[in-house]
């Protein structure tokens, strides 16, 4: 999930990094609030857009006319799908010359290392952060002894670097680019363009990018993640659902040994009831990525037949989704209401659930 830019840039200069300054606006702001100098607008959308929509605008006039181009108009992104994303603010920044830049760059590697990565024309730089979620001094001297900038700036970058990683963990950062570094005429160094990802598996821990984030930018996917049961997501086409963390996730695991790939793992909590396992159907059904889901239940004293009953019932209008593996009171007797059925494949093994996802996955 990448967040918008000044809010990227408001979490990382609360950690010193230096970023240029901008103005925020949106279809409340008062134009007498507006700069009168020019500047350079960019809509804020999360994501990368895919065309360029970036607009100069050099005097108050030309602010507020391309601003309001861009409000309420859709832009599409990497993460926005074909429908796009609605502008509801738009940042303006000073326009400036500069003769000098690199670019910082923070991500995981194949292995699962935090790598930084220094750019300065072809030249690359890079570093594995350690597992004290540093870098050493070394390092940091090591990614900017060669750059062709002066002594001073070469110590304010490694320290804005070093401050970057201390943001990338504390914020659960999937990704932070700052694109470039610029080098001002007073030998200034500011972040002129910054993009940051977080990871949303981890919004539980970080109330505050909770907080920043739209509902007027969130996709039908990431809206699920709000629901009263915790929502995973992933980027397969099979939909898991289990009562219990352990369960849904040794669910998931299985339905990857079968060939296949998750879509979203849904937890309904340890009290299996069929209120609880058609609230957490009704969500997987919800989420347009899923073709087909794996139900592991483990039941204990619920009568099977209650459960496949419910089940039934529940979605009589949907037909060869649903894949069940069993567990519990009257397991057999549950499977057998199911094989009257063309709704609800069921049986006792997870083994055989899985294939049964996979191949109608796939079909």
């Amino acid at each position: 999930m990448t967040l918008h830019e000044f809010q990227a840039k408001m979490l990382l200069q609360r950690f010193h990094v230096p970023c240029i300054s901008h103005f925020l606006i949106d279809e409340r702001t008062s134009s007498l609030r507006l700069p009168e100098t020019g500047g350079i607008l960019r809509p804020q959308v999360r994501g990368k857009i895919l065309g360029d929509e970036e607009k100069e605008a050099l005097n108050l006039a030309e602010i507020e006319l391309k601003t309001k181009e861009f409000l309420e108009k859709k832009i599409i992104t990497d993460e926005s799908g074909p429908d796009g994303f609605v502008v509801a603010k738009v940042l303006l920044i000073p326009k400036l010359l500069w003769d000098k830049e690199v670019s910082l760059t923070l991500g995981f590697n194949p292995q699962g290392d935090v790598r930084v990565q220094v750019k300065e024309g072809e030249k690359i730089f890079s570093e594995i952060v350690t597992e004290r979620r540093k870098l050493f001094r070394f390092q940091l001297t090591r990614l900017v002894s060669a750059l062709h900038v002066s002594y001073s700036l070469k110590q304010a970058l490694a320290q804005a670097i070093d401050d970057v990683v201390a943001a990338f963990f504390q914020f659960d950062a999937n990704g932070i680019e700052i694109d470039p570094f610029i080098v001002t005429d007073q030998e200034s160094l500011l972040a002129y363009r910054v993009r940051m990802s977080v990871d949303e598996r981890a919004l539980y821990r970080q109330k505050e990018i909770r907080e920043l984030l739209s509902a007027r930018q969130e996709t039908e996917r990431e809206r699920l993640t709000k629901s009263t049961f915790p929502y995973i997501i992933g980027d397969g086409n099979i939909g898991c659902l289990a009562n219990g963390k352990g369960l849904a996730a040794y669910t998931a695991l299985e339905v990857r040994k079968s060939g296949g790939t998750v879509a979203g793992m849904v937890d309904i909590g340890e009290v299996c009831t069929p209120e609880n396992i058609i609230a957490g159907l009704n969500l997987l059904s919800r989420d347009p990525a899923v073709k087909c889901v794996c139900i592991n239940l483990l039941t204990g004293l619920l009568d099977g037949q209650i459960i496949v009953s419910a089940i039934l019932k529940a979605f009589a209008a949907i037909r060869g989704k649903f894949f069940l593996r069993l567990e519990g009171t009257n397991a057999s007797g549950g499977c057998a209401v199911a094989k009257g059925s063309n709704i609800l494949n069921a049986t006792t093994s997870l083994h055989e659930a899985a294939q049964m996802a996979v191949a109608a996955s796939k079909g």
